[in-house]
Formats: C-alpha cells, sequence, structure tokens
C-alpha cells in the first residue's frame, strides 16, 4: 500500500515527458486517500474501475447510449463493456467504441466484465454538521472536508482541500467550478443525489488553468436507484451531468449515473463530459456526452527520473580533491526534492590504490575507485569527492539510479595531472552572447595542496578547442575568447600571464555546456616550462604530456520571446483586435541571444523586433539541459483595462523544451489585453533565465448574450400596454467568451471599442419591421440605449410602441393587433462595433434577418392593445344630473370590445370641454360634476356625471351639450377648448369625427321628460 501511494504521489508531479523514461512502478492496485481528519481509509479504489466504462450490477443493468454518445479507451486493442444488455440508438451508433488506434466499433457487451461489488460498499451519509451553501456568479468558496447538507453552485467556484465530503445535494449548475486547492490534493466526494452541469477538478495556478488527473477526484453515489423499466430508455439517476459539464475523476455509484451533455448547443467546443472512468448500476449517455477513459487508476504511472552528474568532464591536480555531483531530477527538469535513494558507481580502473572516494565531510577514503560503490542520494541530491593517490591519467566514472534500471546512465571523464589550468568561475555561466569575464590560473601541487604557479608569466600562445556535452551539437558557434586580440577567437589567443594567472573575457552564442580546453603546447616534458620544477622530471611525471585544463561553460537563455501568429498589440482603447476570448490562439516561444543593453535580471518584453532576433537552437535538441517552459498570466489584474479583472489561461501552458515551443490551443477566458509571461519551470543550469512577457490584444467578446427579459406593465393593466402607453423593459445583456462564460472588463473598453446594440420590433413569422413606430420614452437614458458600460447589469428601459399612423397631421391612427409572441418578436442587433462580435439570446444562436440586421430575438415579447376611452350619450330630466358610462375598449382582432384586463386607465371630470348644442349660447350652463376622478374597474365606470347646473327661479329648461373628456395632448380642433389640463392617456384617444385622434366625447340632453304634454323637441334622444 505504502509503493502504491508513493506511485501516485509521483505521477502527480511529474507532468510532461522531458527525458522519456519507462521505468515501471512496482504495481498501481490500490489508493489510499486518509487525512487525520478523515475517520476512515478507502482502500483499493482502483480496482473499482477495471475499465473505463463497467456495471456493478450482476442482474440486470444496463447501458443506453443515445444522441451523438461515444466512449474512448486508450488502448491498442478492441473492448467490451461490462453490462447485461445495451440499447444503442446513437446516431454515430458504429463509432460508439474507439481506441488509441483510431479504430471505431459498435460497443458492446460483456457480463463476465461486470465488477464484483461484493465486498465494497460506499460509506454511507451520515447526518449533516454543516448547514446549506449557495454560491453566486464570480464568487468563490473553500469549503473544509465535511456532511453537508445542500450545496448549489451558480456561475461561482468550489474549492475543496484533501480529505472527505459527503452532500445530501450537490448541484453545480452551468459555468460553475468544483477546484482543488493545489496539484498535490485529492478528495473523496459521497453524493446522495448529484446533479453536476460545470467543471470538476480543476486547478488555478498563475491565472492558468493547468492539466489535472482522475485519480484527484474519487466520485461515490450512495443512493440505490432502480433499474430502468424494460424496453425503456428512461433512467432515473441519482448522479447526473447535464448540458457542459466536465468531470476529471472517477466516478463509482450503488445506483446509476446518466450523463447528458450538450456542447454544440451551448457554443461549446465539444470536450470530454468524464476524463476518468465510470462504474454504475445503470448508465445513460446521450447527447453529446463522451467518455476519455484516462488516469492512473487505469494506465498506472512510471518512475520518469532523470539522473545528471556534475561536472562531466574535469582537470584535477592529483593532490586535489574533485567534488563529483549526482542529481535526481524529474520530467519537467525540476529536483526531485522529495527523492532518496542511491546510485550506484563504477570506473574504469581495475587497479588497486590509483585513486579514492571519499566522502564531503572527511579526508578517510570511502572506496577505492577499483571497486563499485554508492553514493546515497538525499532530497534528489547525493555528492562524493574523487582523489588521485598519485595516479596521472583519466578515470571514466558510470552513475545508475538504484532500483530504477531503466532511468539513465550517467557518465563522467576526470584527468588528474600534476600541473593545470584552473579557472574562476567554475564552471562558467554565462547568458548566450553576452561577454564574461573569466580567470585562468596556471595550479601545480605544492606540499600535497594546489597552489598558483607563479613561476609561469609571459605571453603565452594557447590553443583553444570546445567539446560540446549538452547538447552534442554545435549550435550557433564555438566558444570564443578574447584576451589580448581584438577580435574574438577560436582556435588559438595570446594571454599574458603575471605570476601564473591571466585574465580574458569569453563568449558562447548558444545555449547548453560546452567542455572549454586551453592547452600551452609548449609547455611540455619535451619542450620544458617554467611551470615544472627544475632538475630530472620524476618518473611520476612520465605520462603527463603538456598544460592544459578544462571548464565546463553553462550557458543559458538570455529570455524568452512571446511571439503570436498575428498582430496583437490592441488594448481596451486602441489597436485592432486579436481573437475573442476562450477562442484558441497560437504563440510561439523562442529562447533568444543576449541583446545588447539588455538586462541580466529583469524581465524581458517582447517586441516584433525581438521575434526575429537570432535564437539558441541547441535548447531545443534532446540532449540538451532539461527544463519545461510555462506560460502563465499576471495573477492580479489586466493589462487594459486599469483593475480589469486577470481571468483564466487554459490550454497547454506548459512544454518540455523538445517540443519547438509552439504554443497552439491557448485561450484568454477575460477580454482585454494581458501580460502573457514566458518562464523556465526550473533553473537552467542553476541560472534563472530572465522572464519573458509580451502584452497580448485585444481580447473581444465571442457574442452578446441576450437574458429572459420581463415587462412591468403600468398600474391596473393584467399583463399588458396599450400602443403608444409606456412600459417599463428589465432587461441584461451579458458578455461572453467562447465558452459561454460571462466576461467582466468589456465595461472598462472605452465606448468606441465596445459593441452598441439597437432594439428591433418586427412581426413573426414575416419578419416585417416594426421599428418605425417603436421608440423609448424619454426617461430612458441614452447610455441605456447602447448598453455600453452596462453590461451584465439590470437595465430598466421605458418602451412604447406606437399606434399605427394613417395620417400624420393631424395624428390618425388605426386600430391593428393586439401584438404577443404569437404575431411579433423583440430583439436587439449590433449597430456598430469594432470588433467581430455576434449577438444571440439565451437559448439559440439562430438570429433573425429584419432590414438586413441579425436580430437576436428577446424570449418574451410585451402583450400590446390598441385602445380607445368611449363616453357614452345620456339622457335626463331638465333637473336631474345624469351619468355617462365610460368604458375602456380594445382591438381585438376582429372588433372593439370592453377591456375587461384594464383596472388601471384614469379618469377625470375636472377636465372636459363642452360644446352647447342648444341652446347654442352662453345660457346653456350645463357641467360635468367636479371631482370625480379614479380608475375604471375591468374596464367599465359610472362615476362620470353631467349635471345641468340651473339657476332658480329656472322652472323648466331644455339643454343638449357634447363634453369631451381631456386625455389628449391637445383639445379637440374646431371647438375652441381652452381647457389646457387633462389626465394624460393620448393612447385611449381614436378618430370619433374623422378629424384625427381626440378625446372621447358624449352627448347628454337634459329635458327629454315633462310629463304627458306631447311636446317634442328636435335633436331628443331616446324616443321611439
Amino acid at each position: 500500500m505504502k509503493a502504491c501511494f508513493q506511485a501516485v504521489l509521483l505521477f502527480l508531479f511529474s507532468t510532461l515527458i522531458v527525458f522519456q523514461v519507462n521505468a515501471k512502478s512496482t504495481s498501481f492496485n490500490s489508493v489510499l486517500l486518509a487525512s487525520e481528519s478523515t475517520s476512515t481509509s478507502v482502500d483499493d479504489f482502483c480496482q473499482l474501475f477495471p475499465s473505463a466504462v463497467q456495471s456493478h450490477n450482476k442482474g440486470n443493468s444496463a447501458l443506453i447510449m443515445l444522441g451523438e454518445s461515444f466512449i474512448k479507451y486508450p488502448i491498442q486493442e478492441r473492448f467490451k463493456l461490462g453490462f447485461k444488455t445495451n440499447t444503442n440508438n446513437s446516431s454515430w451508433k458504429n463509432e460508439s467504441c474507439r481506441n488509441d488506434k483510431n479504430e471505431n466499433w459498435i460497443c458492446e457487451v460483456d457480463t463476465s466484465l461486470i465488477y464484483d461489488s461484493t465486498n465494497f460498499t460506499p460509506d454511507a451519509i451520515p447526518a449533516p454538521d454543516k448547514g446549506n451553501i449557495e454560491v453566486y456568479n464570480g464568487k468563490e468558496k473553500f469549503l473544509a472536508q465535511g456532511d453537508y447538507n445542500s450545496v448549489s453552485v451558480y456561475g461561482g467556484t468550489l474549492v475543496l482541500t484533501t480529505g472527505k465530503y459527503t452532500f445530501k445535494n450537490l448541484t453545480l449548475n452551468t459555468n460553475s467550478y468544483l477546484m482543488l486547492e493545489d496539484e498535490n490534493t485529492q478528495v473523496e466526494i459521497y453524493l446522495a443525489k448529484g446533479k453536476l452541469s460545470g467543471k470538476i477538478n480543476t486547478i488555478l495556478k498563475n491565472n492558468a488553468m493547468i492539466k489535472t488527473k482522475p485519480e484527484q477526484v474519487f466520485i461515490f453515489g450512495v443512493v440505490d436507484d432502480q433499474d430502468p423499466n424494460q424496453d425503456s430508455e428512461e433512467l432515473k439517476s441519482s448522479i447526473e451531468a447535464n448540458t457542459t459539464a466536465e468531470i476529471v475523476g472517477y466516478i463509482y455509484s450503488s445506483g446509476n449515473v446518466k450523463l447528458s451533455a450538450s456542447y454544440t448547443t451551448a457554443n461549446t467546443p465539444l470536450r470530454p463530459t468524464l476524463r476518468g472512468a465510470v462504474t454504475a448500476k445503470n448508465l445513460r449517455l446521450d447527447s453529446e456526452t463522451n467518455i476519455a477513459g484516462d488516469g492512473a487508476c487505469l494506465t498506472p504511472p512510471e518512475d520518469n527520473y532523470i539522473l545528471e552528474i556534475e561536472p562531466e568532464t574535469a582537470f584535477s591536480l592529483t593532490c586535489d580533491y574533485l567534488p563529483v555531483t549526482f542529481r535526481v531530477k524529474k520530467e519537467d527538469g525540476t529536483l526531485a526534492d522529495t527523492y532518496s535513494g542511491s546510485v550506484s558507481i563504477t570506473t574504469n580502473i581495475t587497479e588497486v590504490g590509483k585513486a579514492s572516494w571519499f566522502p564531503t565531510d572527511s579526508d578517510t577514503p570511502y572506496k577505492d575507485v577499483s571497486e563499485e560503490t554508492s553514493v546515497n542520494i538525499v532530497n534528489g541530491i547525493g555528492q562524493l569527492r574523487l582523489k588521485s593517490h598519485g595516479y596521472i591519467g583519466n578515470i571514466a566514472v558510470t552513475g545508475q539510479l538504484d532500483n530504477s534500471p531503466l532511468t539513465n546512465t550517467v557518465n563522467g571523464s576526470y584527468t588528474f595531472v600534476p600541473f593545470k589550468f584552473g579557472f574562476e568561475p567554475s564552471p562558467v555561466k554565462v547568458i548566450a552572447g553576452k561577454p564574461t569575464a573569466v580567470k585562468i590560473e596556471a595550479l601545480a601541487c605544492e606540499n600535497d595542496e594546489a597552489t598558483v604557479a607563479t613561476g609561469y608569466n609571459g605571453n603565452k600562445r594557447l590553443s583553444i578547442s570546445s567539446a560540446f556535452l549538452q547538447p552534442s551539437t554545435k549550435g550557433n558557434g564555438d566558444v570564443a575568447l578574447k584576451a589580448s586580440s581584438n577580435d574574438w577567437q577560436t582556435e588559438q589567443e595570446t594571454f599574458a600571464f603575471l605570476n601564473g594567472i591571466a585574465e580574458f573575457s569569453l563568449r558562447y552564442p548558444d545555449a547548453g555546456i560546452v567542455d572549454l580546453k586551453l592547452t600551452d603546447p609548449n609547455c611540455s616534458v619535451s619542450n620544458g616550462c617554467d611551470i615544472l620544477p627544475s632538475g630530472t622530471l620524476p618518473k611520476s611525471f612520465a605520462n603527463w604530456t603538456q598544460l592544459e585544463g578544462s571548464v565546463e561553460v553553462h550557458a543559458r537563455p538570455w529570455t524568452f520571446a512571446v511571439c503570436p501568429d498575428k498582430q496583437s498589440d490592441g488594448t481596451s482603447s486602441s489597436g485592432v483586435g486579436f481573437v475573442a476570448a476562450g477562442d484558441p490562439f497560437k504563440v510561439t516561444v523562442k529562447p533568444l541571444v543576449w541583446q545588447v543593453d539588455g538586462s541580466e535580471t529583469a524581465s524581458i518584453q517582447t517586441t516584433d523586433e525581438l521575434c526575429l532576433v537570432q535564437t539558441t537552437q541547441n535548447f531545443f535538441k534532446s540532449d540538451a539541459p532539461i527544463v519545461d517552459v510555462e506560460l502563465s498570466i499576471s495573477n492580479t489584474v489586466s493589462v487594459t483595462p486599469v483593475d480589469g479583472k486577470p481571468g483564466v489561461l487554459q490550454g497547454t501552458v506548459q512544454q518540455s523544451h523538445t517540443d519547438e515551443l509552439v504554443f497552439s490551443d491557448l485561450s484568454w477566458s477575460e477580454v482585454g489585453s494581458v501580460r502573457l509571461q514566458a518562464d523556465a519551470k526550473a533553473p537552467y543550469l542553476d541560472m534563472t533565465i530572465n522572464q519573458g512577457y509580451r502584452h497580448l490584444g485585444r481580447f473581444y467578446p465571442k457574442y452578446l448574450e441576450i437574458q429572459p427579459n420581463r415587462f412591468t406593465y403600468p398600474d391596473g393593466h393584467n399583463e399588458f400596454a396599450y400602443l403608444s402607453q409606456p412600459f417599463n423593459a428589465d432587461l441584461m445583456i451579458k458578455a461572453k467568451n467562447a465558452l459561454g462564460e460571462q466576461v467582466e472588463n468589456y465595461n472598462g473598453f472605452i465606448p468606441d471599442y465596445q459593441a452598441e446594440v439597437a432594439l428591433m420590433v418586427y412581426e413573426s413569422p414575416s419578419l416585417n419591421s416594426l421599428n418605425d413606430r417603436f421608440s423609448y420614452h424619454h426617461i430612458t437614458s441614452s447610455t441605456d440605449h447602447s448598453f455600453k458600460g452596462r453590461w451584465n447589469s439590470d437595465i430598466e428601459q421605458v418602451w412604447l410602441l406606437k399606434r399605427k399612423p394613417v395620417i400624420a397631421s393631424p395624428l390618425t391612427t388605426v386600430e391593428d393587433g393586439p401584438w404577443d409572441e404569437s404575431n411579433s418578436r423583440w430583439g436587439g442587433y449590433i449597430s456598430s462595433y469594432h470588433d467581430p462580435i455576434s449577438i444571440r439570446n439565451t437559448t439559440t444562436d439562430v438570429t433573425d434577418e429584419v432590414d438586413s440586421k441579425q436580430v437576436a430575438p428577446f424570449e418574451t415579447a410585451p402583450h400590446l392593445h390598441y385602445g380607445r376611452m368611449v363616453l357614452s350619450d345620456a339622457i335626463s330630466p331638465f333637473d336631474k344630473p345624469v351619468t355617462i358610462p365610460l368604458n375602456i375598449e380594445h382591438w381585438n382582432g376582429t372588433e372593439f370590445v370592453t377591456h375587461d384586463a384594464d383596472s388601471g386607465s384614469k379618469y377625470n371630470s375636472n377636465y372636459f370641454c363642452k360644446v352647447a348644442l342648444h341652446p347654442a349660447d352662453a345660457s346653456n350652463t350645463s357641467i360635468l360634476t367636479l371631482g370625480n376622478t379614479g380608475t375604471v374597474m375591468v374596464g367599465e365606470t359610472d362615476q362620470i356625471e353631467a349635471h345641468p347646473h340651473l339657476s332658480p327661479p329656472d322652472k323648466y329648461k331644455k339643454q343638449q351639450t357634447r363634453f369631451w373628456l381631456r386625455i389628449a395632448d391637445d383639445a379637440p380642433v374646431d371647438i375652441g377648448c381652452s381647457q389646457n389640463n387633462k389626465e394624460y392617456q393620448p393612447w385611449l384617444t381614436y378618430n370619433w369625427r374623422e378629424l384625427g385622434d381626440e378625446d372621447p366625447s358624449a352627448v347628454v340632453t337634459f329635458g327629454v321628460y315633462r310629463g304627458s304634454d306631447r311636446i317634442v323637441y328636435r335633436g331628443e334622444k331616446g324616443l321611439n
């Protein structure tokens, strides 16, 4: 069990193959997830997932495949699935099972592959000790391990740490995240009910989503659901994943699992619905669901270590100790600082007594070099010292990591001499192409100690040679030196020695390790040399030929240039657009040679010119020093707009140095411009490569999404308004990226760089525009008209749709409608833009073409009626007041009828006009009774009253009058009315007299009955 757990940890630490090593771990048949707060351990989780998809139900286990669902298992063979029955109505039926050889076939079932769950039952869910939690858009909630009742996420993020979680109900809606705290987090999740439509098992590092591993998340369903009815495709499931779900993990359910993902309809690229494996009682896959078998349970990890030795070559004096260091590194070039083990060491020396290995802290020999020995590796590093016992010659050293026989073998070549050139610093660490000062010393042994040979003086013509170690290719050129010459020399140079010491400059135009060797051909046994002692040369020096020495030159790239494949200098206020947020883009990262006036330590901003300068081509070689290159973005804010959200960098953000560093599937979740940074994942030859970065932009929204709208109609109007009557519309338009996620920075763009949305009203299904009748009420600000700066926010606008005019002056309208969803649509279109942005609503990206505009319809349309206020004629005895019936009528498509849904239209008897019909002069004293105000009820009122307004001693007075109730802008024409006050409701006027739309009116007659005197007045009404 311990070995298995270590195997998992090692797999989690390794991410990209840098140096291919295939040493398999002993086994991976169990995983132990435990923490101090976890009451029980769970063994053998991987045994629950023998394949990518299977059942544990020995009874009537069913696999149901519909839509475009498929299963891919990353093996070379054709596989079958452990179920009893398979209902396969997938439109990709013949491709429903796939393997790594790109073979496709109809999924087949085999009952012998059903997992035997006799000895396993998921832990029961205890009574919750934590309450209900809701997380909304853009919010992040860290969740401590424990037992929860109900947790719902609506566009927010849950962050889990290592341990065990139980949920009575877990709901992750679209665009929600279940994120792990870091790369080492492992969780067990137990569910009674789960609706998982978001992304599960993501890790955010340096604002980039890094690739996670299925074995970090195990999800257990504890409810035993019912089997489906015979021949039924319906499956009630306690665990469901819908819409754009992306789950990385292993799911084991006592009951049923239903995966129903739809990426295309949500304008999202197709991704694995589940990357990992699933074992369930019954399983249904439909829509665009796809399962990709993956993870350590299906493909056990390998111990991929790289062994290094330093130095690879060296000259050492016979009296000196030569430190030899072994380092164990991970695939990405970082030190395996948790590794402990040993390295076996052998040499080419078979004769005892020539040299020995010494510990680093003792002068007592540890082992003779003729014997095999080992060095302990602690935290990835081990070191011994090698010393000659007077032996002059070469010692070849070989090292091999114990217990990993397939790990690379390392070799060192060390020459022991009585005299040599030494160098400071050693090794010489340089930036590719940048001159570096070096000191060379003539060294000799005196009293068994290394000392400077002060007698070595004058101008010495030394030979120069370069041996390319890592990589073995020459690359951009040889190591070049400059001592007394004006030009750089690669073959010979004259050095001015004083007391055994000289100085020179060194330059190497590429990256890697090069062995620089300097030789004085005139300083030898045969030629003599002022470094030699006087007298006869001792026999022990007989194998020494000439004065020479070498030093390793460790050269790193100066920085990384970040080079996109198209113009990318746009910001939120200038330049051209780059790509839509969430859409893929490509950059090439180039390791550069030093440029004059550059900084040795600061981050370097990439320009177009830097993308054209010389690169360190040796950096890419397979035998070059190992390092991964990682892209990231600033974890604070975007570059533009100022203080914008940093967003998330997605895609493959880390690559091996052997991959030519073309990042072709990157995307950024936000809009604006961003600082894209390139760094070496680990020190390069113990040096830090300057970070390279580029301000990349402009990213812009992929589309604008009209949210479900809501109308607020005038008080007393039961879900309707009248044509020409203002009503409130509550709207929201979200700016979104290509993944369907809301972007926040768009409001920070200057107005000219934001799209403008205009509204369109049109008939359905004819798509004839009604926009000539649409207008905003004056209280709607011009900013709210365009939505600029108001994205993702609730906006309240006031709209009206005018009545259909037939004559402009005097305004005369004609009845039409009523308008609602059955015959009209309201929508938005992009009327101006700076970047190519589309518009849609939340249910479809299909737009209507109206007047050559692409219009995204709102999900609902307002209910609008042509209305009119009607006053009915009335009669009364000469001295009695009379009620004037008032009705509100609307056009129902064929005729005017009383509008019983109207209990909000107002009346006010104080505002009226009159024309005296009889007598037609000032003696007509009739009026409307003042003070009668209110609203109609179900379209009617009887509160309007006319009064004869007689003054004593009138015994009898016949009067006939036409009254207008003031509701229009202007008083009726041709009647000489000076009453400008009104109960303003022009949407209830009508063309009563063929003189244009005007106030409603009625004729009131006082004096229709005086007894039986047989007198009939001209103009009397109501007589037979």
